[in-house]
């Protein structure tokens, strides 16, 4: 059977992913990254860390 779901049922927001884990969720463009001092700098400032995780957006596009 094919369909249709509607967003709001099959997306899980990123906030409710990490809630209680010790992690600073951060969605902002990032406009320098200092691998050496392990520096990211957004547009809303510079955060620091052991790991960094870089994640590539994107938008769905419907045809039809």
């Amino acid at each position: 059977m094919l369909g249709v779901s509607e967003l709001i049922t099959v997306q899980v927001p990123l906030e409710t992913i990490f809630k209680d884990k010790q992690v600073t969720l951060v969605i902002d463009t990032v406009t320098a990254v200092d691998i050496e001092r392990k520096k990211v700098t957004t547009t809303q400032g510079s955060f620091q860390g052991d790991f960094l995780v870089l994640a590539v957006g994107s938008q769905t596009e419907y045809f039809g």
